[in-house]
């Protein structure tokens, strides 16, 4: 069973994003997952279930204007606001002891997996 929690973090710009993490005790690493277009990290709730008993935690986000963080819904003036949001989420997530002394997997899909692609391929931005 998981022990499910909540918060927000800012965007590069001061947006408010909003993030949940699902938590297993004993957990083998951590799943880091972007959800796709018109989507929230909600949507990722019977995977999540799907791979209770695994030894997995979880942490999504919701891109801006996605799902319950702050923006108008579906937009970004520039597609790089995305992906340097998604530098500040992986700063924080990766930060946090449980994750950074485990495996960590990355885990997108579609316009998220895009996000995260074109900010590990700027390594520069990246710690």
């Amino acid at each position: 069973m998981y022990k499910r929690s909540e918060s927000f973090f800012n965007g590069y710009d001061g947006t408010k994003l909003f993030l949940q993490s699902w938590s297993t005790e004993n957990a083998k690493g951590t799943i880091l997952f972007t959800h796709g277009q018109a989507e929230h990290s909600e949507c990722y709730l019977r995977l999540i279930n799907a791979l209770d008993g695994q030894g997995w935690n979880f942490i999504g986000w919701d891109l801006r204007g996605h799902g319950k963080s702050e923006g108008i819904r579906g937009y970004a003036k520039d597609f790089d606001e995305y992906v340097l949001d998604y530098k500040l989420f992986l700063d924080l997530t990766l930060g946090l002891f449980d994750v950074h002394s485990k495996p960590v997997v990355l885990l997108a899909h579609s316009m998220g997996a895009l996000v995260q692609t074109c900010a590990l391929a700027e390594k520069k931005n990246l710690n």
